[in-house]
């Protein structure tokens, strides 16, 4: 039974949702508007058919119910990205129900919680993957408590999995200057090939490749990028959409999303050497995508992968680094040079601390760079 209360209290109206939840008692959740108590009336009355059957809910089928909602559109919000869906349901299938799966939700209190913390970790290819998994397993729950009512509070509130020791940096692999320098004079040999048709394959790889050292940008929105982003000079482009990967042969049409973040949406300038290789780019196709497959659509970034990246780094004989390594190049070249700020701008990243953070260990002449990079960046001024 869901019951809506209203309440007064010095002049002020708001409502409560009461129910009787077999294993707890009787709950109640107050709201501020009418509008949101019966969102979530409507909601605890729904799942008394799906979620809440006369069995108790096991954590398996909490976690599924999450990943389906999420899909369409959790709460009110947007649907999470595909990526992050396909990382999620790794991370359950690979971890989180072999271990806890059969458990139900309400017999896990904090020393079982703890227990269940060790398992991940023992389980998991890495703490990074300990990591993310328990941050899954912890996120199911806080939506059980906060917008589900199915158990009182998260027994995994403010735990969380390490993944280095403090003060130990994050681990970021780029590439060496000796590298890079082999890697853009292999990508010019590539470009001025003889064979006819690793020259046009390079026609559009090769700038492709020089926005994404030159720019910092992500290579999902590299490939999301079409002709009206960029200014009428070509000397500043506008970051606003990005191409999920190909899972599950999702239509292309859907995989045409949203940077992942307010941040992210920005404008970055062009450096000018790139340019006259854009023009030629731009000229030479009419699609509205700039570097567009055979058939005049975006390319795809395993494509991209294989037929740009892997072949560039065998050509110039360097590491096998991820293509998000350029990224990471970039903003090492900003950080060193004493630009935080535009570092933190270009990439996209929610502050300038942030940056810092990540990519500030770089910075090597026994803390004093550092310092006043730091206070800029604290600065209020």
């Amino acid at each position: 039974m869901v019951e809506l209360v209203k309440l007064g209290c010095g002049g002020q109206t708001a409502f409560a949702v009461v129910w009787l939840d077999p294993e707890h008692g009787e709950l109640e959740r107050k709201f501020s508007s009418r509008a949101e108590a019966m969102l979530f009336a409507g909601s605890i009355e729904s799942l008394g058919n799906s979620l809440r059957p006369t069995k108790p809910v096991l954590v398996s089928e909490l976690c599924k119910k999450y990943l389906i909602e999420s899909r369409a559109g959790r709460d009110g919000a947007l649907p999470l990205a595909q990526a992050t869906l396909v990382s999620y349901q790794h991370h359950f299938s690979k971890t989180i129900e072999p271990v806890v799966g059969t458990l139900r939700i309400d017999q896990i209190d904090r020393n079982l919680a703890r227990e269940i913390q060790r398992a991940i970790i023992f389980r998991a290819t890495s703490r990074d993957a300990a990591s993310r998994a328990f941050n899954f397993l912890k996120t199911c729950f806080m939506w059980a408590t906060t917008e589900l009512g199915l158990v009182p509070n998260s027994p995994f509130e403010k735990m969380r999995i390490q993944t280095r020791r403090r003060g130990q940096p994050k681990r970021i692999k780029i590439h060496s200057e000796n590298e890079m320098s082999r890697i853009k004079s292999a990508a010019f040999d590539l470009y001025t090939s003889s064979n006819k048709r690793t020259r046009e394959a390079w026609f559009t790889y090769y700038p492709m490749l020089l926005l994404l050292m030159g720019t910092g940008i992500r290579i999902s929105e590299c490939l999301g990028i079409q002709r009206r982003d960029f200014s009428e000079n070509l000397k500043d482009l506008s970051i606003c959409r990005s191409i999920e990967k190909n899972h599950g042969g999702r239509p292309k049409p859907l995989r045409v999303v949203d940077v992942k973040s307010g941040s992210s949406e920005r404008t970055v300038p062009v450096p000018n050497s790139i340019t006259p290789f854009l023009e030629d780019l731009l000229q030479a196709h009419s699609s509205v995508w700039v570097f567009p497959n055979g058939g005049g659509s975006f390319r795809d970034y395993d494509t991209v992968r294989q037929r740009m990246w892997n072949r560039l780094v065998s050509s110039a004989q360097v590491r096998h680094l991820g293509i998000h390594s350029l990224r990471h190049y970039y903003a090492s070249e900003l950080i060193r040079a004493g630009f935080v700020k535009e570092a933190q701008r270009n990439l996209g990243h929610h502050s300038a601390a942030f940056t810092l953070d990540m990519y500030g260990h770089l910075i090597d002449d026994g803390g004093t760079r550092l310092r006043e990079l730091a206070n800029d960046v604290s600065s209020p001024f």
